[in-house]
């Protein structure tokens, strides 16, 4: 292909992607016919991820922008602002993690209800001491795409669902005779710190807690007093108030497990961002000169879509 007079520049990155990754992220996008920019300022492609600090890009400044690509599922460090007030369109990468993340809660729970370890010889007794899953309530806080997959997982599988989502019209909150509590949503207004001290005590005793989310969905300090002071408690977190977290925070709590925010991360994940950024980039080269078009394609994944169902962004 061409050249196409665009130019694409990366905002931000993560660590676990080195260095062969922008190679081949540069290499696709030069097949596409689309240069590296040497500034947000001169580039018509930009892509974020939750590392990107948007209130320090003034909107006003990105006067050659055409359109945003955020390979992520988690959309809270755009502020509404910024995406209501876009003339450019702004794209989200539902697909990339969201299955990743799916598999990673669901991986907890069935580790927490279960694990079996070898047997090295023969077990007479035949003996597993193990809740069975199929009688076990469950809350689910969110119902996107996450949350909507964890429900459909489980629901075959347990004794009773129940989702909170605001922005679905779903409100059930009252954590009453629940046993598994599974997070799912973004950060907003809404959901902040909506896991606390008084949510989880009127849990059943043995309750396990799942967050590949967003750390902030919990009170990180009503988290810890109640695990400490309820040792049949289990808690999975892969997100926290502060990353990196520090391990003194946790240290002496055997009821809690800890992972670096890794639920989305696996061995194919630069191909799958760069595939998306692929599909957005070609597709943009096609409609450009027809954005309504482009963005019908993309309804699904255009934030300013989400924007509308979630008035609550934090900002």
């Amino acid at each position: 292909m061409g050249t196409t007079n665009l130019r694409y520049f990366r905002l931000d990155s993560s660590p676990y992607q080195k260095e062969e990754f922008f190679q081949k992220e540069n290499k696709m996008f030069k097949a596409l016919g689309i240069e590296k920019g040497e500034s947000p300022f001169d580039s018509e492609i930009l892509i974020s991820n939750t590392h990107t600090d948007f209130k320090k890009i003034p909107l006003s400044d990105l006067k050659k922008t055409k359109l945003i690509l955020h390979p992520n599922s988690g959309y809270d460090n755009i502020p509404a602002q910024f995406v209501s007030e876009a003339s450019f369109p702004i794209l989200t990468g539902n697909s990339i993690r969201s299955h990743g993340v799916v598999e990673y809660t669901l991986s907890k729970v069935f580790k927490h209800f279960c694990a079996q370890e070898d047997s090295p010889s023969w077990d007479e007794s035949r003996a597993w001491n193990r809740k069975r899953l199929r009688d076990q309530n469950v809350f689910i806080l969110g119902h996107g795409i996450i949350g909507t997959l964890l429900e459909k997982s489980l629901r075959p599988l347990v004794n009773k669902i129940q989702v909170h989502d605001p922005f679905q019209g779903l409100h059930n909150k009252d954590p009453e005779d629940i046993d598994i509590v599974l997070l799912a949503s973004s950060l907003n207004k809404t959901s902040e710190k909506f896991i606390n001290k008084a949510f989880l005590k009127k849990l059943n005793p043995g309750w396990l807690l799942v967050n590949g989310a967003r750390g902030k969905l919990i009170d990180q300090e009503d988290l810890l007093t109640c695990l400490k002071g309820m040792l049949d408690a289990t808690a999975y977190l892969d997100v926290f108030e502060t990353e990196p977290f520090l391990a003194e925070e946790f240290r002496n709590i055997p009821n809690l497990f800890k992972s670096s925010h890794i639920a989305g991360v696996s061995m194919n994940l630069d191909e799958l961002i760069i595939d998306f950024e692929r599909e957005c980039s070609s597709k943009f080269i096609t409609h450009r000169s027809n954005q309504a078009n482009f963005e019908t394609h993309f309804k699904e994944l255009l934030l300013k879509n989400k924007l509308s169902k979630d008035i609550s962004f934090l900002v």
